[in-house]
C-alpha cells in the first residue's frame, strides 16, 4: 500500500479532487503542459474568443478560478495557469534574476506557446495580479486589459504580508512549514479565515479549499514558494527593495485596468484603496492624459467570483475613473459578469 508521501499518490489525489471542481464548472477544459527552461508550466483551457488568462495567488492553484472562468468561457478563450512552484506546474528557481524577471519570463513563455501574437486580458489575484502588472509594464503589447481582484501582493508600495503569509518568508520556519503534510481541513480553514476573511472562506467551497491546502505539497514546492516569499518580502512584512512598481512602470501601463475587492477584504483596507487610487492619479498628473483605470464601487454582486475574493463587487454601469478624465476611454466590456454588452462610460472620478 502506498503512503500519502508517495509522489504518485499525491498527484493522483490532487487530480481526483481537481477533476471534481473542473467537472462542475469547466467540463470541457483541456490540459496543456508548456516547457519552460528546465521546468514546465501547466494550464487548462476552455472556450473560444478573445483570450483571458487567470493567475492565482501564492500557495493557491488554478482551480481557484474555475467558477469565475465558467461565467466567461462561452465567449472567451479562458486559460487557467498553475504558476511555477504551485499545483502541477514545475519548480520555480530564482537564481540571480529576481522574482519579477522570473515571473514575467514564465508568463511570456506561456503566451508565446499558447497565444502567440495575441494581446490578452489578465485576471489576477495577489501574486497573480502582481505578475500581471509586471507583464503590462515590461511587455505592454501583450496585454489588452487588467482585472485585479483584491490587493495585488507587493505591486504597490505600502503593502504588507500578514499572518499566515508572513510566516512563509522566514528562512527556517517558511520552508519547514510548507514541507509538512497538509493539515486537517478544519485547521487549514481556521488559518485561511484569518488570511482571506470569513466571507471569502465560506464562498470558496470545501473542494477548492482542499485544492489550495494541497497546492504546494502536491508538487513538493516548499523550496520554490519559500524562496519566492523571501525574495519578495523585506523587513516587517513589507516589500523588499525593487519589488513594488516604480513610477516609470506605471507610466508604461496604458491598458484598461479594473480593481475589485470585497467589502471585508482583510488586505484592501480603506487606507490601501486610497493609496492605490492616489498612485494612479499621480501617474496621470505626470502624463497629463486620460486614463483607463477604474476603481469599481457602488456594489452589485458578481456571480462566480474567484475564491480568494468572493465578495468582490461591480457597479452597474458605474466604472469610475480613478485617474484622468471621465469618459476618456471606451466603455468596458463586462468580462467579470460574463457578458458582451457594453455599459455606460465612466462616471465621476473616485
Amino acid at each position: 500500500m502506498r503512503s500519502m508521501g508517495d509522489p504518485d499518490r499525491r498527484v493522483a489525489l490532487f487530480r481526483e479532487l481537481e477533476a471534481r471542481v473542473l467537472g462542475r464548472y469547466l467540463p470541457d477544459a483541456v490540459e496543456h503542459v508548456v516547457p519552460w527552461g528546465d521546468s514546465w508550466i501547466r494550464v487548462v483551457e476552455v472556450g473560444e474568443g478573445p483570450p483571458v488568462v487567470f493567475l492565482h495567488g501564492i500557495t493557491a492553484t488554478l482551480g481557484n478560478f474555475a467558477s469565475l472562468a465558467s461565467n466567461v468561457s462561452a465567449r472567451h478563450r479562458c486559460v487557467l495557469m498553475d504558476l511555477p512552484g504551485h499545483g502541477l506546474s514545475g519548480p520555480l528557481t530564482l537564481g540571480e534574476r529576481g522574482p519579477r524577471n522570473v515571473l514575467v519570463d514564465a508568463l511570456t513563455t506561456l503566451l508565446q506557446h499558447r497565444l502567440p501574437g495575441r494581446a490578452v486580458t489578465l485576471v489576477g489575484n495577489s501574486l497573480g495580479a502582481m505578475t500581471s502588472f509586471y507583464l503590462a509594464a515590461d511587455h505592454p503589447d501583450r496585454v489588452a486589459a487588467l482585472v485585479v481582484l483584491g490587493e495585488p501582493a507587493y505591486a504597490f508600495p505600502g503593502a504588507r504580508a500578514r499572518f499566515p503569509l508572513d510566516l512563509l518568508g522566514r528562512r527556517v520556519l517558511g520552508p519547514g512549514t510548507l514541507r509538512l503534510p497538509p493539515p486537517p481541513l478544519a485547521l487549514y480553514a481556521r488559518v485561511m479565515r484569518r488570511g482571506i476573511g470569513r466571507a471569502a472562506l465560506d464562498r470558496m467551497g470545501r473542494e477548492v479549499l482542499d485544492l489550495n491546502r494541497r497546492a504546494v505539497w502536491v508538487g513538493r514546492h516548499a523550496g520554490s514558494v519559500a524562496a519566492l516569499m523571501r525574495a519578495l518580502m523585506g523587513r516587517r512584512g513589507f516589500a523588499a527593495e525593487g519589488v513594488a512598481l516604480r513610477d516609470e512602470d506605471l507610466d508604461r501601463i496604458e491598458v484598461p485596468t479594473w480593481f475589485l475587492w470585497g467589502a471585508d477584504d482583510p488586505f484592501m483596507s480603506p487606507h490601501r484603496r486610497s493609496a492605490v487610487g492616489a498612485a494612479h492619479r499621480r501617474r496621470d498628473h505626470r502624463r497629463r492624459a486620460g486614463s483607463p483605470c477604474s476603481l469599481v464601487r457602488r456594489p452589485r454582486p458578481v456571480p462566480g467570483t474567484a475564491a480568494g475574493t468572493p465578495r468582490a463587487r461591480v457597479a452597474p454601469g458605474s466604472h469610475q475613473a480613478a485617474r484622468g478624465r471621465p469618459g476618456s476611454t471606451p466603455a468596458p466590456r463586462h468580462l467579470i459578469l460574463g457578458r458582451e454588452d457594453r455599459g455606460p462610460g465612466p462616471s465621476s472620478s473616485a
